[in-house]
């Protein structure tokens, strides 16, 4: 564990068991590049952010500390409570509690289960808003759509665009569905 403190630049480098803490934010790497005049840092191998009771994981984490802002662009997960979400870019605004995923987004919860392109989390609300094809199942039902949203506390949805649900032996389709 070691850090580099270079006052010219206004930055720092550490190595080992990095911790960031800031507020209700705390973070977590291998190794930590911070600009202190951007205040922008970028963590990498095993990289962690927590907030309240969400958690992200990745491999590497751009995090900006001015605006609250985290990110990362090759693969995480975030989990909170019993929930996993899953993609291949996301960015989490901690003041809205609010993740934005893009591409190859899983749900994966105890009561269903979500593959989306792109789709907005409230991690407090735990409202779920999806755009581009989305599939949603459980141990009953099969849906289809092409953008909608979800709010899994209170199992309510709204679905538009190529609307199909699929309950056997029932199968409604419609352009916009309140189910």
């Amino acid at each position: 564990d070691s850090a580099i403190i270079d006052k010219e630049t206004n930055s720092v480098d550490a190595y080992g068991h990095v911790h960031i803490q800031q507020h209700t934010v705390d973070a977590w790497s291998q190794t930590l590049h911070h600009d202190g005049n951007k205040k922008f840092s970028t963590l990498k191998g095993n990289a962690k952010l927590s907030s309240g009771k969400m958690t992200l994981n990745t491999e590497e984490l751009f995090y900006d500390i001015k605006n609250k802002v985290s990110f990362y662009l090759t693969n995480g997960e975030v989990i909170k409570d019993s929930t996993v979400i899953t993609s291949k870019k996301g960015y989490f605004y901690s003041k809205a509690q609010e993740v934005y995923f893009n591409d190859s987004v899983v749900i994966f919860d105890p009561n269903y289960h979500l593959t989306s392109d792109t789709l907005k989390y409230n991690t407090n609300t735990k409202i779920s808003t999806f755009f581009g094809n989305t599939i949603i199942y459980n141990k009953d039902s099969r849906l289809y759509c092409n953008n909608g949203w979800y709010d899994s506390q209170r199992d309510v949805s709204s679905f538009g665009k190529n609307t199909v649900v699929v309950n056997p032996p029932q199968r409604l389709t419609g352009d916009s569905l309140y189910y």
